[in-house]
């Protein structure tokens, strides 16, 4: 059997996730709870600053990059091209 090749485009994102103990920071960052917000590197810079101190994971985002994740998963020969 001839392994199917897939080849994804997109734009390479970082997920930070940040274990926090209330929503006082969230009120203050202006973010609602439970959400997922793409913000500029100054709202970055405010938030990783708010966040000092608390847990965070890092983790590859962006649809195209989570797809191509998936089929190697699924064992399919891939290529991955980051547009910057």
């Amino acid at each position: 059997m001839t392994m199917a090749k897939i080849f994804g485009i997109g734009n390479a994102l970082v997920d930070i996730m940040t274990k926090v103990n209330n929503d006082t920071i969230l009120t203050s960052l202006n973010l609602p709870k439970g959400s997922m917000q793409l913000i500029s590197s100054e709202e970055m810079e405010s938030a990783l600053d708010k966040t000092k101190g608390y847990e965070q994971v890092l983790a590859s985002g962006g649809s195209a990059a989570n797809t191509i994740n998936g089929f190697s998963v699924l064992a399919v020969q891939r290529y991955i091209q980051n547009i910057l």
